[in-house]
């Protein structure tokens, strides 16, 4: 009983470090602005909006940041392409504050003007669609009106599928909102469905089950079949049903590539305890029709990542057979893929051999920057507590943001800003052993770390 009581303590302890980590980071946002807003240069602006949006455009993100906040500048900066998250929330508040209007009415006016220029990044509006979700249901059931009419007028895929996140929440109803996406017809019902993301109850996330599973046959048209394998990953407690369902379409399709990317969203949960065998013996098939000179196709790249996955829940010496069969000129590929809106990686651990060449490519689909930190055995700790005292001073390593320069480093990426990716080839180490991998990015490193696993041959 004593035991129990201290682990459920310790636990404790550990989320309420977790959540101060969270809040020293917005802090650290926050004190950052205030602290260097009188620093910033000031530039003379023409007194009319367009002129003062087209002279800023000229601008860099980092000209951007260094100048005097003001209304024009804050409007340039919510629909920026690759801001952080908590210079785009201090847009927003600013924005309703000088305008005297609720930060929703400016995440919706935000979202319209970002529609409006040309091939905005998917990350800006993912960046848009989570400010706005996290706006009370009450804030969101008394602009229903002003949301529905910006669906109405609204052409854009990631638009709409924020917005019908915001009807479901207000509803509280899926299948109502799902009748009126398929009444509307054109991309409205697959952008319904990518709404999912967004959504922050279980019991509504659960609700989109009986809607997607007559949707995951080779019946339904493709993009409304790919836009439901993407869908039914992100529902909770069904993930084994899922990967059952995916695998099974995955292996019957002529263009795998949607599914493939639908497999790789599959949280890890979804692969412990599923039958592997059919999946392994399909993926050796493919293998096999790629040679060499086309072993850098987009596709591969997804086969071998998938690769990596079962591999990763396959034992030996089966788990070393299948990452061979996708290795390129003797390099091995890893592919690591933040979960979007939690801070975890997609991989706890990756076995690789001493003295091997390894890429590890690094996926950030989120909405806040991250990097990946390699570093000794033992060092996780370390490296945790260094990012953190880096708050106010983030240049590290190498210049690199959040790097902590201390000797259990090993290697790290650049931060890594939403939308993107970055890669890191190395030599891994001669010493087996558990080298600890991390995002020192300030109060992540608690929940963002794995293990990279060197063994001898």
């Amino acid at each position: 009983m004593k035991s129990r009581t201290k682990k459920k303590r310790c636990l404790g302890h550990r989320l309420m470090f977790c959540a101060c980590l969270l809040l020293c980071s917005a802090v650290w946002s926050t004190a950052a602005t205030q602290a260097s807003d009188h620093k910033r240069r000031e530039i003379q602006l023409p007194d009319f909006p367009e002129g003062a949006a087209y002279l800023l455009s000229r601008l860099s993100n980092q000209e951007l940041r260094e100048i005097k906040r003001t209304e024009p500048v804050y409007l340039a900066i919510l629909i920026r392409e690759e801001m952080d998250l908590m210079i785009r929330r201090e847009a927003v508040q600013s924005l309703a504050i000088s305008r005297q209007t609720s930060q929703l009415t400016q995440l919706l006016d935000g979202l319209q003007r970002l529609e409006a220029g040309k091939n905005p990044h998917p990350n800006t509006f993912a960046q848009l669609g989570h400010l706005a979700l996290e706006e009370p249901t009450k804030e969101l059931q008394r602009q229903k009106a002003a949301i529905q009419q910006s669906l109405n007028s609204s052409r854009h895929l990631h638009t709409q599928a924020i917005l019908y996140a915001a009807l479901v929440e207000i509803d509280q109803d899926v299948e109502k909102v799902w009748k009126e996406a398929r009444a509307s017809g054109n991309q409205a019902p697959i952008a319904f469905l990518k709404c999912i993301q967004w959504i922050r109850t279980k019991q509504l996330q659960h609700g989109f089950m009986p809607i997607l599973r007559p949707l995951l046959n080779l019946s339904t048209p493709l993009p409304l079949r790919s836009a439901a394998a993407v869908a039914s990953t992100h529902v909770p407690g069904f993930e084994k049903e899922a990967f059952e369902i995916l695998s099974r379409l995955l292996m019957s399709v002529n263009e795998p590539r949607t599914m493939l990317n639908a497999m790789l969203a599959l949280p890890p949960r979804a692969w412990k305890g599923s039958v592997l065998d059919p999946l392994v013996h399909w993926l050796t098939l493919q293998a096999d029709h790629y040679p060499d000179h086309r072993r850098k196709e987009a596709t591969f790249v997804l086969f071998s990542q998938l690769a990596d996955n079962v591999a990763s829940h396959l034992q030996e010496p089966q788990a070393s057979q299948l990452r061979q069969r996708f290795h390129t000129d003797g390099i091995r590929t890893v592919h690591l893929r933040v979960i979007p809106h939690i801070l975890q990686f997609d991989k706890k651990l990756i076995v690789t051999k001493a003295s091997q060449k390894l890429i590890i490519r690094v996926e950030n689909p989120g909405v806040m920057p991250h990097n990946l930190v390699i570093g000794i055995p033992g060092s996780l700790v370390a490296l945790g507590t260094a990012a953190t005292t880096m708050i106010n001073r983030p240049a590290g390593r190498d210049g690199k943001p959040f790097v902590p320069d201390i000797k259990q480093t090993l290697h790290a990426t650049p931060l890594i800003a939403p939308g993107q990716e970055a890669s890191l080839q190395i030599v891994t180490p001669q010493e087996p052993g558990d080298y600890p991998y991390v995002c020192t990015y300030p109060g992540h490193w608690a929940q963002m770390n794995g293990v990279l696993r060197v063994i001898k041959e």
